[in-house]
C-alpha cells in the first residue's frame, strides 16, 4: 500500500515537474515559433519586396525605354515638323515669288461686306497700273475697276460657284489710258478670294485683225486671179474654137474642093500630097477642138453644168477605157448660180483627172445634187487611196490646181471641201455649198 502511495506521488510530481516545464517552456516555444513565424514572414516580405522590386526596376527600364523611344519619335517629329515648316516656308516663298514674277497683271480680292477688297497684287501689275495699285490696297471693287459690271459679274461668278471664269474684253484701267483688249480670268482662292488676272492681249488682237484682214485680202486677190485666169481661158478657148479653129476648117474645106475639082483632070496625081494632108488638118482641128474645150467647155456657157458633166464624163471614157463612169446628176440648171458652175467643173475635172492619174481605179462615181439644204457634189473612186498626211501628197497638191486649190475654189463661193482616203480604200472628194451662201 505504502509503494503504491509512493508511485502516485511519483507520478503526480513528474506530472507538476512537467506542467511547471511546461509552463516554463511554453513561452519560450511560443516565443521561438512566433520569431520563426515572423523570420519566415519577413523572409517572404524580403522576397515579395525583392520581386517587386524586381518588378518595378523592369517597370522603370520598359517605361524608360518607352519614354526614350517617344523621346526618339517626338524629336523626330519635331525635326520632320522643322523640315515641313521649312518646307512650307520655301513653297510659299516661291509661290510668293512665282505670283510676284507672273508675267501678267494679276491682283488677289477678299470678299468683304459684299464687296470685293483689293488685298494684293504683283509686280506686273504694279506696273500695269504705273505703281499706282498699292494706292486701292484695301478699297473696294468700284474704286479700282471703276464699277465695271462686266468684270464685277465675272468675280461674283467666280467666287460664288468655285469655278474659273474667264471673257475677253476691251477695257481702260484709268480714264487717260488708252482702250485696251484684255483677256480677263478669274480664279477662286477658298475660302474667301477672288485672284483676277488681267492679260493685256491687244497687240496679239491687233495682229491677230491685221492677219484676218491679209488673209481676205488674198482670199479677194485669189478671186480675182482665178476669175481672170477663167476669163483669160475662155478667151482663149474662144479664140481658138472661132479663130483657128475656123481658119483650119476653111483650109480643110478648101483642100477638100481642090481634090474634088482636080482628081478628074490632068493634075490628079500631083495631088497625092494634097490629099494626105487633110486627114492631119483634121486631127489638128480635133486637138485645136479638145484643147478649146479643156480651157473652157462652150457648153458650160451654151447649155449648162449638167450637159458639160455628160460632156466631160463620156469624153473621159473615150480617153481612159478602162475607167467606167457612173453619174448621178439630181439638180436643175436653175439651181446652179453662174459663177458657181465653173467652180464645180473644175473640181470635177481635176478630182477625175486625179482618179486617172494616181489612183488605178477601174470605176469612179459623179454625182452632183440640190436640194433645200444646198448643192452637193461627190467624187469618189474605188482605187489605191493614198495617206493624207504624206508629203508627197502635200507637194503634189501644190502643183496645178491640186487639193489646195480645190479646197480654196470651194471656199471662196462659201462652200466646205473634205478629202476622205485611206491607203487601199479609195478616196473620196464632196464639196457642199450650202443654201444660204448660195442666195
Amino acid at each position: 500500500f505504502i509503494v503504491a502511495f509512493d508511485s502516485r506521488d511519483s507520478a503526480h510530481e513528474e506530472q507538476e515537474l512537467l506542467a511547471a516545464i511546461a509552463n516554463h517552456v511554453a513561452p519560450i516555444l511560443n516565443a521561438r515559433l512566433q520569431r520563426n513565424r515572423e523570420e519566415e514572414e519577413r523572409k517572404k516580405a524580403q522576397e515579395e519586396l525583392h520581386k517587386a522590386n524586381d518588378e518595378l526596376e523592369e517597370m522603370v527600364d520598359k517605361r524608360t525605354a518607352e519614354l526614350m523611344a517617344a523621346n526618339e519619335r517626338l524629336m523626330r517629329e519635331i525635326d520632320e515638323r522643322k523640315r515641313t515648316q521649312m518646307a512650307l516656308l520655301q513653297s510659299k516663298e516661291m509661290l510668293r515669288a512665282q505670283y510676284l514674277g507672273f508675267p501678267v497683271p494679276t491682283f488677289t480680292l477678299q470678299v468683304r461686306d459684299n464687296d470685293f477688297v483689293l488685298e494684293d497684287f504683283n509686280t506686273a501689275a504694279e506696273a500695269a497700273t504705273r505703281g499706282r495699285a498699292a494706292g486701292f490696297v484695301g478699297k473696294g471693287f468700284s474704286t479700282f475697276f471703276g464699277g465695271r459690271s462686266a468684270i464685277l459679274e465675272d468675280i461674283r461668278k467666280c467666287w460664288r460657284s468655285g469655278r474659273i471664269a474667264s471673257r475677253e474684253i476691251d477695257f481702260r484701267l484709268f480714264p487717260e489710258d488708252g482702250l485696251r483688249h484684255i483677256n480677263l480670268t478669274c480664279a477662286p482662292v477658298p475660302p474667301d478670294m477672288v485672284m483676277v488676272h488681267m492679260e493685256d492681249v491687244t497687240e496679239r488682237k491687233n495682229a491677230e485683225n491685221a492677219l484676218k484682214e491679209s488673209e481676205e485680202s488674198l482670199r479677194a486677190l485669189s478671186a480675182k486671179l482665178l476669175e481672170a485666169k477663167e476669163e483669160e481661158r475662155k478667151h482663149i478657148s474662144r479664140e481658138l474654137h472661132d479663130g483657128i479653129g475656123q481658119y483650119l476648117t476653111s483650109i480643110k474645106f478648101i483642100a477638100e474642093s481642090t481634090i474634088n475639082r482636080m482628081q478628074n483632070g490632068p493634075c490628079a496625081d500631083e495631088l497625092e500630097p494634097l490629099r494626105t494632108i487633110v486627114p492631119t488638118i483634121q486631127t489638128v482641128i480635133d486637138e485645136v477642138r479638145k484643147m478649146s474645150m479643156n480651157l473652157r467647155p462652150s457648153t458650160l456657157d451654151d447649155f449648162g453644168i449638167c450637159v458639160t458633166i455628160d460632156w466631160f464624163c463620156t469624153e473621159y471614157q473615150k480617153i481612159y477605157r478602162g475607167i467606167r463612169i457612173d453619174k448621178n446628176l439630181d439638180i436643175t440648171e436653175a439651181q446652179v448660180a453662174e459663177d458657181l458652175k465653173i467652180v464645180i467643173f473644175r473640181i470635177l475635172q481635176e478630182s477625175l483627172n486625179n482618179v486617172a492619174t494616181h489612183s488605178r481605179a477601174d470605176s469612179a462615181r459623179v454625182s452632183l445634187a440640190g436640194s433645200t439644204r444646198g448643192i452637193e457634189l461627190i467624187i469618189e473612186d474605188n482605187g489605191a487611196g493614198f495617206d493624207l498626211r504624206s508629203k508627197a501628197v502635200s507637194r503634189r497638191a501644190n502643183r496645178g490646181i491640186g487639193l489646195a486649190s480645190m479646197k480654196e475654189r470651194a471656199e471662196q463661193y462659201g462652200g466646205t471641201f473634205q478629202v476622205r482616203s485611206r491607203p487601199g480604200s479609195g478616196t473620196r472628194i464632196r464639196a457642199f455649198w450650202p443654201a444660204s451662201e448660195l442666195l
